[in-house]
């Protein structure tokens, strides 16, 4: 999984269940929390 690949799947919500699926989801989560 690519770096383009990582962000897709943060803005579109969609993770597989491989370990870079984690780490997008966990990204996501931060930058949903953190919006600046």
């Amino acid at each position: 999984m690519d770096s383009a690949s990582i962000v897709d799947a943060v803005k579109h919500r969609r993770y597989n269940r491989r370990y870079c699926g984690r780490i997008a989801r966990i990204g996501g989560e931060f930058l949903d929390n953190n919006p600046n």
